[in-house]
Parts: structure tokens; sequence; C-alpha cells
């Protein structure tokens, strides 16, 4: 054995042992410390638990500085003796308003302002000034409510007690909350939303509540509620005038514990800081025999008569309801004020039940379809066939391992395209065993025939694996919570792939040819889809065919025109509840239960086989409503309460609420937007890699690409339409393609359009619903397509430079026949493994599998009969076929490949 091939080997080896290791401590505990102790997590679709997305009011924040620096500002006057008619943030404006009775109160009031407020600006109008935030103090202000609300969640989410919860920002004003394993989603929502804003009010002792709401609030007063449970549980309300400006607040708060009280009723007890107690000292001294309102978050929890002073800092929060309660009053206030009222954007709940039987129909799903796809090329290829499986098992600790080493989150689309990927990995091994076939047809030793193989083979299996790659990225960028995994797991499959079929197999075969001569021990079997000779004329029926892709596709358009895409919760809002019972139950009985709790109408579909009592609770979003609509708002928390009322109705041990979802009108508009964006962007990732790739025009294609984007981008300053932005975007794409004679370019999109709008189609005609794992089949889709197109586009480049300028047709025609087996081949093993998600991954997933079965179909026919043909049809005088000198040329300049 010659060095070279010792050292492959050693390479091989050490990157097999290496990535097992990795993955190890995802299966066996107990791993030594020095042993690498990163593992694999399970998502919540698999594991159960709770995701959230909770907004930031960041405007209210900016409001709340806007109220204190009023006030600082007051008292900065009157500590420097300048007089002042009101100082007041104005009600409805992002500004401070300050009134003075002379122009050199005004005056002496600017310089003050100069001196000690430099974060405020200041205008001029008479004898009013406006003070307004300074553009960098509003930065700050919005980046600091952002990191402090993201730390008082995490802190409160820590004292929750839930392990391993995932807690990160998603922008400026997003915070995305996952808590694995939680059988509680409500009591989490209520506790992480619970703005915890503790105050000490003065209570009115002079007039009564009922005075004003009979004649009014007072000016610097407010009316707020108590809630006390009377004897019969039930929640009462009393009503206490209360100054509005509180005496202090809760910022120097230190700890909070629940206590019992004199008659065994749970309390919170409050301790302060040192600065807090003398604060809480000083305001008891001052007010003795005055009632003062502890009010948390705008309810009056209780308004004790102050006897005296009261030394310590501490103080006792009473009607604080039950123990669990006062437990999540406690912890709130432990963790620290929220700087600004956050909302549920967006929350899906999976129950461990649900997640089990996820990772069941997974794993059935991917044995099956992996299964089918080994016996096969077994059979086809036989020897070569088992160098090919052994290849693709390789792929498993290699993607795991990786996954393990990034700390990566394994859900359900993860599983499905880790199995996706080994279906697509066959394409490299079919593309290589193919290509020795031809070499060895052409008489060449075995030696030579696989290292021709694996050499002319390798620019097409980089090629469009590298743009498959390209799409899984836009697919991670743009993509949220499970599609991501599916994207992450996509392209590290990508890339063990190609190693394992250029590297690991070229080993293999190396080792078994080692000093032979002839073709003994080199069996690549002797069945054949093709045969060697076929000649099918493509281009000369090419009218045909593309006159019924023309078809296809506008049928595609005109129902999408006229019926319209049905948009599922993730793109149009709305509330999602999958429950199951335990016993027989009606529509009906369902509906009526759910009329009785508030419940507005809903959608009502039965879910699975019949006798597991499955059923969907839809209720759509309001689509165009504001973000803020207070309807819109009500109909969520209508929908959310619709499991609430089921386990009421019939019993919590008579149903199961296996799944919830609700996105709001915000996060479906903003999902919406990064669909079509992920779509386009990845075009443009296309259309540089292939007019460079093919056609050795980088900086032309970069130059037109940076010129798109930055229109793009003014347009949506400029708040255009994102839909009408991205085809005029598109047409403008293809507009240039042309004009630029980027012919290569121009196929691929063309080809890729043509998929897109004919799946879409077959959707909208079928009145499936487009959501988020629709979007992630689609960018699968393009990546396969484009993939198909570019080894066409690499054989029909590697004949074009030895054609004469009348046999441009021909020699499309040729590199199709000669690439028609390894389509076939690949195209029957990428659908064998997404029919097998289809019929086994569970009916949750069967419209992702189903896109990708049409798009798989639909890409293997389009580079075939849309992409190859474009070639024939640019623009010149004297008809496609004299434009062979100048794509002759180009051939010439870039290397031969598959």
């Amino acid at each position: 054995m010659d060095k070279i091939l010792k050292w492959r080997l050693a390479a091989a080896a050490a990157a097999v042992l290496t990535f097992t290791a990795l993955v190890l401590p995802t299966f066996i505990a107990g791993m030594p410390s020095w042993w690498p102790q990163r593992k694999i997590s399970l998502g919540l679709d698999l594991k159960g638990g709770i995701h959230l997305i909770m907004g930031v009011d960041l405007e209210v924040a900016l409001d709340n500085a806007r109220v204190r620096l009023a006030d600082e500002f007051r008292r900065a006057l009157a500590e420097s003796g300048i007089p002042a008619v009101s100082v007041a943030k104005a009600s409805g404006r992002p500004v401070i308003e300050a009134e003075f009775s002379t122009a050199s109160g005004l005056a002496s009031a600017r310089e003050l302002l100069s001196k000690q407020f430099p974060n405020l600006t200041l205008e001029i109008d008479g004898l009013k000034a406006y003070l307004r935030l300074t553009e960098a103090e509003s930065v700050y202000l919005r980046e600091m409510t952002g990191r402090q609300a993201l730390e008082t969640i995490r802190n409160r989410v820590d004292m929750f007690g839930v392990a391993e919860p995932d807690i990160r920002p998603q922008g400026d004003d997003r915070v995305i909350i996952q808590l694995p394993g939680l059988d509680d989603p409500r009591r989490a929502v209520a506790l992480i939303g619970k703005t915890a804003m503790l105050e000490f009010k003065l209570v009115d002792d002079n007039r009564t509540a009922e005075w004003a709401l009979k004649n009014g609030t007072p000016a610097g007063e407010e009316i707020l509620y108590s809630r006390d449970r009377g004897p019969d549980g039930q929640v009462q309300s009393t009503p206490y005038l209360l100054r509005r400006q509180p005496l202090m607040t809760g910022e120097g708060l230190v700890d909070a514990r629940v206590t019992s009280g004199q008659f065994g009723e749970p309390e919170v007890s409050l301790a302060f800081d040192s600065r807090g107690a003398r604060q809480f000292e000083r305001v008891t001294g001052e007010y003795v025999q005055r009632r003062l309102a502890i009010v948390l978050d705008g309810v009056v929890y209780s308004a004790p008569v102050i006897q005296n002073k009261i030394s310590g800092g501490r103080a006792v929060i009473t009607g604080a309801g039950s123990l669990e309660e006062a437990r999540d009053l406690a912890v709130a206030l432990r963790a620290g004020a929220l700087p600004a009222p956050v909302t549920v954007l967006e929350e899906r709940t999976v129950g461990p039940t649900l997640g089990e039987d996820s990772i069941a129909m997974g794993l059935r799903a991917g044995i099956l379809g992996l299964g089918v796809v080994l016996i096969f090329m077994a059979v086809y290829y036989r020897w070569a066939g088992l160098v090919a499986d052994t290849a693709l098992l390789l792929n498993f600790p290699l993607i795991l391992g990786a996954l393990a080493a990034f700390g990566a989150t394994l859900t359900l689309p993860g599983i499905f395209g880790l199995v996706l990927t080994l279906g697509m990995a066959v394409d490299a091994n079919v593309l290589i065993f193919e290509r020795i076939r031809e070499e060895l047809r052409t008489g060449k030793t075995p030696k030579a025939a696989v290292a021709a193989g694996f050499d002319r083979a390798f620019w097409a299996i980089f090629d469009s694996n590298l743009t498959s790659i390209l799409t899984a990225l836009v697919l991670y960028q743009f993509g949220s919570g499970p599609i991501r995994g599916f994207a992450v797991t996509l392209a590290v499959g990508l890339v063990s792939s190609m190693f394992t079929a250029i590297f690991f197999s070229r080993l293999i075969f190396d080792l078994r040819l080692r000093g032979r001569l002839e073709n003994e021990g080199l069996s690549l079997g002797r069945l054949e889809i093709i045969k060697p000779g076929v000649n099918i004329d493509f281009i000369g029926h090419r009218r045909r065919t593309l006159a019924l892709s023309g078809a296809l596709v506008l049928i595609g358009l005109i129902s999408i025109g006229v019926k319209g895409l049905a948009l599922g919760i993730d793109f149009s809002g709305g509330v999602l509840i999958q429950s199951r019972f335990a016993e027989s139950v009606s529509p009906d009985e369902i509906r009526t239960a759910l009329a009785q709790a508030g419940v507005p109408d809903v959608r009502l579909q039965t879910y699975g086989a019949p006798a597991e009592n499955e059923f969907l609770i839809d209720l759509q979003g309001g689509g165009e409503r504001p973000a803020d609509d207070p309807a819109e708002d009500e109909r969520l928390s209508a929908g959310l309460r619709a499991g609430e009322a089921l386990t009421r109705h019939f019993g919590a041990e008579k149903v199961e609420i296996r799944r919830v979802e609700m996105v709001g009108p915000q996060v479906g508009r903003d999902l919406r937007n990064k669909a079509l964006s992920a779509m386009f962007y990845s075009l443009l990732m296309l259309l540089i890699y292939i007019s460079g790739r093919f056609e050795r025009k980088w900086g032309t294609s970069a130059v037109f690409v940076a010129s798109l984007l930055g229109v793009c981008y003014l347009a949506s300053l400029l708040r255009a339409d994102l839909v009408v932005m991205t085809f005029t975007a598109l047409a403008a794409t293809l507009a240039l393609c042309y004009r630029l004679n980027f012919q290569y370019a121009l196929g691929a999109i063309l080809s890729l359009l043509h998929d897109v709008i004919i799946t879409v189609g077959v959707f909208s005609l079928l009145g499936k619903e487009i959501s988020l794992s629709f979007v992630a089949a689609m960018l699968t889709i393009v990546g396969y397509s484009i993939n198909d197109t570019i080894i066409i586009f690499d054989r029909i480049r590697e004949h074009v430079g030895r054609a004469r300028r009348a046999d441009l047709a021909a020699t499309i025609n040729r590199s199709l026949n000669e690439t028609l087996s390894r389509t076939i081949l690949t195209s029957g093993t990428t659908v064998l493994v997404a029919l097998s998600i289809y019929l086994f991954g569970g009916q949750a997933n069967q419209d992702f599998a189903l896109a990708l079965l049409i798009g798989f179909i639909v890409g293997t026919f389009s580079s075939v009969i849309v992409a190859a043909p474009t070639l024939l049809f640019w623009p010149q005088s004297g008809g496609g076929a004299e434009k062979a000198p100048a794509v002759k040329k180009q051939a010439q300049a870039a290397p031969a490949s598959a």
C-alpha cells in the first residue's frame, strides 16, 4: 500500500472516530470530564414544551423615560428658583411640554437644560418649550430596555425551575423563549408577561372613589381597583382613589417570599436594601394614620393604615390569592420589574405524548425511506452499490457528531432533513458510477476509469451541493424554530455527503483495485435504466414540451390569481389547537362547549385516524388587521381559552391538549415577508454563482445584484408593498439576465420559477395551506432543481467546446441523453424518500412531503425541457444556432466536468 493511500485511510478513520466521539455524550451518560460534553438537544416538537415570542413595547419605555425626565426637570427648576407654569409629558405626543410665565424664566430654563440635561433637545414656541429625547438617547433607551427585558425574563424563567431553557433576543424589541418539558404553559405565560411594577401610592382620604366615579377624577389622581376573593371564591373589585404619583417604587427591593398571615392565608413579605429601607422609613414617618396602597401592575393588593414609622425596610402584601399565585407574585418581584409591558406575539405548545409520537413517526419514515434506497443501490450497482450504502451510513456519525459539536437542536423537520439529505446524497454516487461506466465503455482500465469518473464528476458534485447549501443558509436566515433545525441538518448533511461520496468511496475503490489491471473485482452491475446509444430527441420536441410547461404554469397562475392561497396561521395569524378525546365526541359537542366559553366560530376538522378521536380547532386571524387591533387581541385570547374550555367541559381526564399554536397578526406579517425574502434572495445568490461559475461574469453579476438589492432597500424604506416589490425585482432580474447575456443563469432562474409556480399552483388548486414548512419545502426544491440543472449544464459545457456552430442543438440533446440515467435514478430515490415521509411521517408533515414530491418531479422535468432548451432561444441574428460560438468561447475558458 503506497503512502498516499495510507494517509487517506488514516484521515478517513480519524474523521469517523472524531465525529463518533463527539456524538457519544448524546447517547451515553456519565462520560469522563475531559471528554467533549456538548450534546444534541431535542426540539420542542420532539420533547414537548412551549415556544414563545414576546414583544417588548419600547414606546412605553420611552414614555416612562419622558415622564421621569419631566419630573427631574421640574425639581431642577424649583431648586434653581426658576418659576414655571407647568412641566409635564404631553398627552399623546413624544415630547415634554414646559410653559413659563416670563421670557427671562424661559431663558434661565434653557441655560439649565444645556447644563444638566444634555440628553434633551429644545424647541421654543412663545413662552412654551418642547423637550425631546435626542436620537442617541432614544437608541440607548431602546437598547437598554431590550436588554433589561431579556435579563428579567431570564431571571424569572430560572426561578420557575425549567431545565435547559433557551432565551435569546430577536431584534431590539422581541425575546424568543423556549421551555422544554413544561407542563403548565398558561402559568408560564402569565408569570413571564407580568410587568411586576411595584408602587406605593397614597390613598385620598378626603374623597371616596365612588364620589370620583360620579363627579370626575381630580387632577393628579387616579382610580385603581383591588382584586379580592369573596367567601365563594369569586373575584371582587373595590375602587380606590389614589394619588397618581407614587411615593416610592420597588427599585430597592431585594427579596420577596411567601409567608403565612394571621389566619394562615398566604402573604408576600418584602425586604428592601438600605436605600429603599430609608425611603420606606421616611414615607411611613411622614404619613402616619394615612392609608398607603401597595400597587402591583395597576392592581391594589392592600391599602393598610400606617400606624407608625416602619424601620428595617420590610412590608407585607396581603390579598395575594392562592398559595400558587402568591409564589408566582414573589418570583416576579424577586426577578425584578420589566422595563416595559410585554405581549405574547407567538406561542407554540407541544404536549409530551405528541413529542413521543413525533419521534416514532420520524424514525419510522426515515428507516423505511433509507431502507428502500439502500436496497435499490445494492441491487442496481451490486458491489459499487454496497460501497455507496456504506458511504451513506457513514454519514450518520459524521452528521450527528457535527450537530453535537455545534450544540444543535434536533427537530422533527431536522430528522426529515437528515433523511432527505441521505436520499439526495445518492446523487453524487450515481453521478460517479454512471461516469465510471461511460469511461469503461471507452476501453479504459478499471483504475483509469475510476480516476476519470471521480475527477470528471467532482465539479458537478461540488457545484450542485454548494448551491443547495446556499439555499439552506437562506432558509436558516429567514426561518425560525424547527425550520432552522431543518436548514442546519440539511446543510451539515450536504457537506458530509460530499465527503463520503468523493473521499471515502474513492478510497474504497482504490483499495479494491490496487495492483489490478483488468476489470476483475470492479462490479457496477448489469442493470441499466437507459441503454447506451439511446438518443431521445428532446430538442426536436421542445415546442411541445415547452407548450405543456407553459400550460401548467398558466394554470398555476390562474389558480393563484382566482382561487388564491390558503394561508396557514404562520402567515395569517390565529390559533390552532390539536386535542385528543378519551371517548368519542361529535363536532357539535365541541362547538357547543366552545360557544359556552365565549370562543367565536372556529374551523373544526378531524385529525388522524377516526378511532383516535382527535380534532384540530382552527381560529384564523384577522388577516390584514392592524397588529394592535383590540378586536384581534380578543380573538386570539378567546382562541387560547379554547383548550381550557374543553378541559372544563369534558373533564381533564378525558381531554388531552396535544398542541397549541398562536401567531399574532404582527408575527404573521413578518413571517410572510420573510418567506418572500427567502425565495427572492435565494434566487439572487444562485444568479451570482451560476453566472460566475459557468460564464465567468462574477463582477458583472455582483454589480447587478448589488444594484438590485439597493433598489429593493430604498423601496422598503419607502414602505413599498413587499409582494409588488418582489415580483418587480424578479421581472427586472430576468430582463437584465436576457440583456447581459447570462445564458446559463437565465435558464436556471426560468426553470426555478417554473417549479415554484407549478408547486404553489397545485397547492392552490387542492386548497392546501401555505405554511412555514411549505416554504422550507420550496427552498429545498429550489436547491434540488438547481442541482439537477447544474449537472446538465456541466455536461453541455463540456461538449460545447468541441461542437461545431450548427451542432449546438445536437450537443444539448446529446448531453441530456448522457445524463438521463443519472436524472431518473436520483429523482427516483429522492421521490421514494419523500413518499416515505408522506406515508409514514404523520398527518402534520403530509403537506410538507407533498410539496417535496410535486417539486422533485416538476424540478426533474424542468431541468430537461426548460433550462437546457433556453440556450437555443438567445437573441442574435440568425437564430439560436448562431449563438454557439459565444457559448464555445466561454466553455473553453472553464474546466471540463461531468
